[in-house]
């Protein structure tokens, strides 16, 4: 399956049967790095990184080239979060992957420049384009950068029974802050356990978290992701889920937000679904997520999924007045929707926290008489103080005549109330109540007053209602595609954990969090020590032509199970000084044949390898402030004891609870291998500085 790697068991019996010394290259790579670049797999070849890239966020000497640029260094955003989670934002931040177009390039190359933020957990918290900020400005409660970001979450749907109070999801970002004075004060993202930048390329490794808290479940889930410069705009962004749960006993992953995420509305508006035949059409009107009434599978797309700036509305579509039965709303002549194909195979449909508001977009209804908005009389319009207090915005009303009675009204929809006389018109945001008891219509103008109003609506005046079209031609938006193909692995049946097709689903969340909430669910089963991959792309560039680049991308889209048999990776010698008994070190195994052993006699603990395999568990160096560190499997090692059953990760036992632990992987051993380094010794990373051979043959 995956040609890039031989047999794990191979490489351990060569260096155990032929009793011969590894040569350790420690200076050449980290172990990171090896772990990162051994374990993911192999981007495609056609994505290649621009010619510069540098390990900093300067610009190429004369800017004649693009660019690739990443830092490890925080700075502060630029772009507008909630201002209760700026001070986290630094805590989140681990490292950024920038590229640049040439300073002299044509202005619609600067379309192509983006800059992405890792947090922790590498995932993405902040995606910069020629559209400004793309991520959500945060405004979920207690989840900063836990929920509305491009993550991986992992679900368990049998013991995810939401009804009876029980949440298993678990997150690449972080934790819920609902854990009462642990998490509710500082918050807590998932761990990096792993990271590397070089190359035009960005590479993590973390701990997904229960995101529910306080959980009584634990997670075994790690990620690891890659995100590559393949220029032009082009971003390769590769997933990987690895279940970690014991062979027997485990629990099985069964459902995969594969990438949750989505955008800010505000900087990209409308979203465009792919039809096969590599063209789009706007999904219009927008749905709510939690109602939504289109969620296509991928195999009968083309491929691909856009947002876009601000588009014009489609042809033909119109605003439905209400009826006594029919609340009206957004309505178009004709719909090229069912050409998708709705999901087919059912399936668990667990997502994250959206908080959907309502939507009034229905199709149309049976003929019967719709509303009229006639005013009553003069001077009619009045703001009720109680309803601008209820409703949190500036709430008017106007005196209706002869009206039928329509009680519902239309939410986060723009429209204009024009005087059929006049043709004077008011923007308003809400509409309340459309004819409440049959006596008046209440309404939120954007910037209209009471005075305003009562100058242009006369009585006896009809006032219709039009849809607010404030969007601009295609060749004026810009827009970011995501390129996350057609499921090529379902319609082949490669294997059985395909059988169900893979599902996108897309939709709005309530007015205030400014969030399009987007996901492709993976609906195989993820068992106990397998692996899954999923390589996608993401495009920024005008939205003119997107279609035909993306079209272009979604032939290198791969999904791919992977088992312990595919892997073989390098490997890794933990070892000591005799005259230093404080820290440790690892090496990774190289080419170089030189014989240094560090300057001093060095001691080889136990050896392992940079990939998973076979009774081979992964072994992480922890820390619980300054003086607790261990080196084992046991990610929960320094938590306190379950009350209740309560496991708290993020708790370091007898500390107080603003002192996180901290993880690092250090590979992949035989359990109790490294027993030796149990308790005490601090990791250095720099332990040897130059390249050193350790005969391993006694220790094995």
């Amino acid at each position: 399956m995956m040609p890039f790697h031989t047999n794990a068991l191979f490489s351990l019996t060569v260096v155990i049967f032929l009793r011969i010394k590894v040569s350790y290259s420690s200076p050449t790579i980290s172990l990171d790095e090896a772990i990162l670049k051994d374990l993911l797999p192999p981007s495609s070849q056609s994505c290649t990184a621009p010619a510069f890239s540098s390990g900093s966020d300067a610009d190429d000497t004369d800017g004649a080239t693009s660019s690739t640029s990443h830092t490890f260094e925080h700075t502060p955003s630029p772009s507008e979060w909630n201002e209760d989670y700026l001070s986290y934002e630094p805590s989140i931040f681990l490292a950024s992957l920038t590229h640049k177009e040439p300073r002299t390039a044509a202005a619609t190359a600067r379309d192509r420049e983006w800059t992405l933020r890792f947090g922790t957990g590498g995932n993405v918290y902040s995606f910069r384009g020629v559209w400004g900020e793309s991520v959500p400005p945060q405004h979920n409660p207690k989840a900063p950068w836990m929920d509305e970001v491009w993550q991986s979450v992992s679900v368990n749907s049998p013991k995810n029974d939401v009804k009876n109070g029980y949440h298993y999801f678990v997150h690449q970002a972080g934790v819920y802050q609902k854990d009462e004075g642990y998490t509710s004060v500082t918050p807590f993202h998932c761990p990096s356990i792993a990271s590397y930048c070089g190359g035009g390329e960005c590479s993590f490794g973390s701990w997904g978290q229960q995101a529910a808290v306080p959980t009584t479940f634990h997670s075994d889930v790690l990620y690891f992701n890659r995100y590559r410069d393949c220029g032009d705009g082009v971003i390769e962004m590769t997933s990987v889920v690895y279940n970690d749960g014991a062979k027997d006993g485990g629990d099985d992953l069964t459902y995969i937000n594969i990438p949750w995420g989505g955008v800010r509305t505000s900087s990209l508006k409308n979203v465009l679904l792919s039809r096969p035949d590599g063209s789009s059409y706007q999904l219009f009107p927008p749905q709510m997520f939690g109602n939504a009434r289109v969620k296509p599978l991928l195999k009968n797309t083309g491929g691909y999924t856009i947002f876009a700036q601000n588009l014009e509305m489609p042809k033909g579509v119109y605003f439905r007045m209400p009826t006594a039965t029919d609340p009206g709303g957004v309505d178009y002549e004709t719909s090229e929707e069912e050409t998708l194909g709705n999901d087919d195979e059912g399936g668990n449909e667990t997502t994250c926290d959206t908080g959907d508001g309502n939507a009034n977009v229905k199709t149309a209804s049976e003929e019967e008489p719709p509303l009229v908005l006639q005013v009553r009389r003069n001077n009619t319009a009045f703001a009720p103080p109680h309803h601008c207090e209820k409703n949190g915005k500036y709430t008017v009303r106007i005196q209706l005549k002869d009206a039928i009675t329509v009680n519902s009204g239309i939410k986060d929809v723009p429209l204009y109330l024009v005087n059929s006389r006049t043709n004077e018109r008011v923007l308003v945001s809400d509409v309340m109540t459309w004819a409440w008891q049959g006596g008046h219509i209440f309404f939120c103008p954007v910037d209209a007053t009471v005075d305003d109003i009562n100058k242009i609506f006369l009585a006896d005046d009809i006032i219709r209602v039009e849809l607010y079209d404030e969007g601009k031609k295609e060749r004026l938006n810009t827009a970011l595609s995501h390129v996350h193909g057609v499921d090529k692995e379902h319609t082949e049946k490669q294997r059985k954990e395909f059988r169900v097709p893979t599902l996108l689903r897309v939709g709005l969340t309530n007015k205030k969090r400014d969030y399009t909430v987007y996901t492709v669910n993976y609906r195989g089963k993820i068992k106990p020590k397998q692996m899954y991959s999923f390589r996608q792309y993401f495009i920024t560039d005008k939205l003119s032509g997107l279609d035909k680049r993306s079209v272009e991308w979604v032939s290198e889209v791969k999904q791919e199970i992977i088992e312990h048999a595919d892997f073989s990776g390098r490997v890794v010698t933990l070892v000591t000084k005799d005259d230093d008994t404080d820290t440790f070190g690892a090496l990774v195994a190289g080419d170089d044949d030189d014989d240094d052993d560090c300057g001093t006699s060095t001691s080889v603990v136990c050896t392992g390898l940079t990939t998973p395999g076979d009774e081979l568990e992964p072994l992480f160096y922890m820390t619980c402030g300054e003086d607790k560190k261990y080196v084992g499997s046991n990610r929960y090692y320094f938590s306190p004891e379950p009350q209740d059953d309560v496991m708290r990760s993020y708790v370091c036992d007898g500390e107080e609870f603003s002192v996180r632990p901290t993880w690092k992987l250090l590979g992949f051993f035989e359990e109790g291998a490294c027993d030796g380094l149990k308790e005490g010794r601090r990791y250095d990373a720099d332990f040897c500085k130059a390249d050193v051979a350790v005969d391993v043959r006694d220790e094995l």
